[in-house]
């Protein structure tokens, strides 16, 4: 009777149909279980995938992508053609754009998103409210002098000067501000997942950018004239 079970267990036949089969099984499950991550099979998934694992280098490298190509942008929108001078990029205004975005703006966005969907969880539409309150009444009118203190220091403006511009421009910036990203930080906070948020205000930051240089080139103007003078 042994010898039989024995030989029964040890066929060839036994051991197709009950460890081959479940193989293949847990082989499917576990394929069906990993997450699509190729850029070019599915894009988002691929992004999504990385918000999850690198979220910090992630949202730098695209800020600091976006803002650049949208730089490039606010440059030719702004050019002006005067005595036959063509259009020429200037690298440096790129550079110093993405760099800023990089190393400022996309980690303190990332960290400044998360904490406030902590401290003010929810969807409806009460705490998206404070969260808005919160983040344009209390956070941006210290991050925009900040931000343009940056700015105009890697431009080369001397220190000294600096505060004088942010005293001029803080306004007319805020201004802008609040009339632009009131209604879209409700619509962010609302409906748009906490890791996406810093990637949708930089795809509505490039035309952001574009107000951003114009004011920034008005006062490096302004002071090339007082220079002058």
């Amino acid at each position: 009777m042994g010898s039989r079970v024995g030989s029964r267990l040890t066929s060839p036949s036994f051991v197709q149909r009950n460890s081959v089969r479940p193989r293949r099984h847990l082989s499917s499950n576990k394929r069906a279980e990993e997450p699509n991550t190729s850029f070019f099979s599915s894009p988002m998934g691929w992004y999504s995938h990385k918000l999850d694992t690198s979220p910090v280098f992630t949202k730098c490298i695209s800020a600091g992508l976006i803002s650049g190509l949208g730089n490039l942008g606010a440059q030719r929108l702004m050019h002006e053609e005067k005595d036959g001078k063509k259009f020429k990029i200037d690298w440096e205004q790129t550079g110093r754009f993405a760099i800023l975005n990089v190393v400022f703006v996309a980690p303190v966005l990332h960290y400044w998103y998360t904490w406030l969907a902590g401290a003010i969880p929810g969807k409806a539409i009460i705490p998206v409210l404070k969260r808005v309150f919160y983040d344009e009444f209390l956070f941006t009118p210290v991050y925009v002098p900040v931000l343009l203190g940056i700015l105009w220091k890697l431009e080369g403006v001397e220190l000294q000067r600096i505060p004088k511009m942010i005293r001029e421009e803080w306004l007319n910036v805020m201004l802008f501000d609040w009339a632009v990203y009131i209604p879209v930080q409700i619509v962010n906070f609302r409906f748009v997942p906490v890791k996406f948020q810093v990637l949708v205000i930089n795809l509505i930051g490039v035309g952001w950018n574009c107000f951003i240089s114009w004011r920034a080139q008005g006062q490096q103007q302004k002071l090339l004239k007082e220079n002058e003078e």
